[in-house]
């Protein structure tokens, strides 16, 4: 691999990874209530979201406008913007 990420868990379900539309980011759910946006031009985390009430965030997904989407186990799906 060229880069490798392990600061989310996802060892007791599977947890979706994309790529942001402009190609800078890596999106992925984790087991530890968070959501993490990697950042693809450095090895470290550009942003940790935590929701207490998730149990596993395990579907991630961005709009053609960056905007990013999560499901739960709880069924719950979160819409996150891009600031604009």
């Amino acid at each position: 691999p060229v880069l490798c990420y392990k600061e989310h868990k996802c060892r007791s379900y599977p947890c979706d990874a994309v790529f942001s539309p402009c190609g800078k980011y890596v999106a992925t759910g984790s087991e530890n209530k968070s959501l993490y946006i990697y950042d693809l031009r450095q090895m470290s985390h550009c942003h940790k979201l935590l929701e207490p009430q998730v149990d596993v965030f395990t579907s991630v997904a961005f709009s053609p406008k960056s905007q990013l989407v999560a499901s739960s186990l709880n069924g719950s799906i979160y819409l996150y913007g891009n600031g604009k």
